[in-house]
């Protein structure tokens, strides 16, 4: 079965709920994802989220427009000490 779709302020509502909570269950994560809005070029984002709610309800406070589609994409989760070794390759 489907899982319903939300409404864009739903998932606001949502990620700002486990922003205020997620303190107190466990550290953020680093996050790296794809995001596509309208006809603008895509972006690399690398932050850190609690889970993938607070993700969505950041990407969409940060990138949507009202007029136009956002894709968010290509998530995933990275591990601190596999970002060190990436980055102390670069």
């Amino acid at each position: 079965m489907p899982r319903p779709r939300l409404s864009r302020d739903e998932l606001i509502e949502r990620g700002e709920e486990f922003e205020q909570h997620g303190i107190d269950t466990h550290l953020p994560w680093i996050y790296q994802y794809k995001v596509k809005t309208g006809t603008r070029k895509t972006r690399n984002v690398e932050k850190m989220y609690y889970n993938i709610p607070h993700l969505m309800a950041d990407a969409i406070v940060r990138w949507a427009r009202n007029d136009e589609t956002l894709n968010i994409y290509a998530i995933r989760r990275i591990m601190r000490a596999q970002l060190r070794s990436y980055r102390e390759d670069v």
